[in-house]
């Protein structure tokens, strides 16, 4: 039985997300293994509860300040302990900073599988040649060369956590991250895309976690909308697989409602939608600028430490009006009714 560890670390819910399909790719490569899956939050362990692919989820803790970019100090008491485990292969995903690679040798499987994202990536002894393509695609062909299926983001739900879908019902997240605040729609504009979508005969949902609490007043004086923000994260993902539809920003809970099938739209500005964005399909829409030029993220910068294009950091996402994204999600529900 070969037992196998993917490190998630340093990473949000995302990206722990977009290693979901890595995670089925490398149970169907190694059916007879043990799946090891460590990540650095238990928000991000929630997101993979009851994936039938993974032996165990390992949270490995770390602290915000600079220094753990280099070393897991926090974190290196659980790595040790790992070590014992003897791990055939390790892999690291995209992306990865020193941490996650510092991980890995930590860790000290046979066979260390990476991409060449950071200096110290040249201790994996298996680094595998960037594409510059979509991060779900890059970490498949860690393992899978010829992979040429399209991949779909997983969350499985027990029983007690799937519930009827509310016809006419839209999910609505209006945050992200606050250290990627740059990539957040205007939360008035989305109060006037609720309006407008209300009157038109929809439910509106608006899906809040702790990184936007302070949008509550302000949506608690708008009528005809709902706010879940008490909830927790299971909980939630029971509710967005509740909605018909759903409206976000580049974030894990847009990326949550990708994972559960539900057409969506996403807004995004500055990040490059070619990376991170939805996986292709009709009912997935991506809204950019007019003029739109990723700088957070971009394909052309993968496996630079500094992104050589430098280009100016310019956040255009205000500059999406919401009479386009009611244009777009016009047909979006065509899409999604064929």
């Amino acid at each position: 039985m070969k037992k196998i560890a993917i490190l998630a670390l340093n990473t949000g819910m995302g990206d722990v997300l977009l290693d979901t399909p890595l995670i089925e790719e490398t149970k169907k490569k190694y059916p007879n293994s043990n799946i090891y899956f460590l990540t650095s939050n238990n928000t991000c362990a929630s997101l993979l509860e009851n994936n039938k692919n993974i032996y165990k989820i390992v949270i490995i803790p770390k602290k915000k300040f600079k220094l753990d970019n280099f070393f897991p100090f926090k974190g290196l008491i659980n790595l040790l302990r790992l070590r014992k485990e003897k791990f055939d292969i390790s892999i690291n995903t995209v992306p990865h900073a020193y941490y996650g690679s510092f991980a890995s040798i930590i860790l000290g499987a046979k066979k260390r599988i990476s991409n060449y994202l950071v200096l110290t990536d040249i201790f994996q002894n298996n680094r595998i040649r960037l594409r510059k393509e979509h991060d779900v695609l890059e970490n498949i062909h860690l393992i899978n060369e010829k992979y040429d299926k399209k991949p779909q983001l997983k969350i499985y739900l027990t029983k007690g956590e799937k519930r009827k879908k509310i016809r006419r019902n839209i999910g609505f997240h209006p945050g992200c991250d606050e250290s990627y605040s740059f990539k957040r729609w205007s939360l008035f504009n989305f109060i006037r895309l609720a309006k407008n979508l209300h009157e038109k005969g929809y439910k509106i949902t608006f899906f809040i976690g702790p990184s936007e609490k302070d949008m509550i007043p302000i949506l608690k004086k708008e009528k005809n909308i709902e706010i879940i923000n008490k909830s927790s994260l299971r909980e939630t993902i029971s509710r967005i697989n509740q909605c018909e539809f759903f409206i976000g920003n580049d974030s894990g809970v847009t990326h949550i409602a990708e994972a559960l099938n539900i057409p969506l739209l996403m807004i995004i500005g500055s990040s490059d939608y070619r990376r991170t964005g939805p996986i292709p399909r009709r009912d997935r829409i991506v809204i950019t600028p007019e003029n739109y030029r990723p700088w957070s993220k971009t394909i052309e910068g993968m496996g630079s430490e500094i992104n050589l294009l430098k280009r100016k950091k310019e956040n255009l996402i205000d500059t999406i009006s919401v009479e386009k994204v009611l244009s777009e999600f016009s047909k979006l529900k065509k899409y999604s009714q064929k």
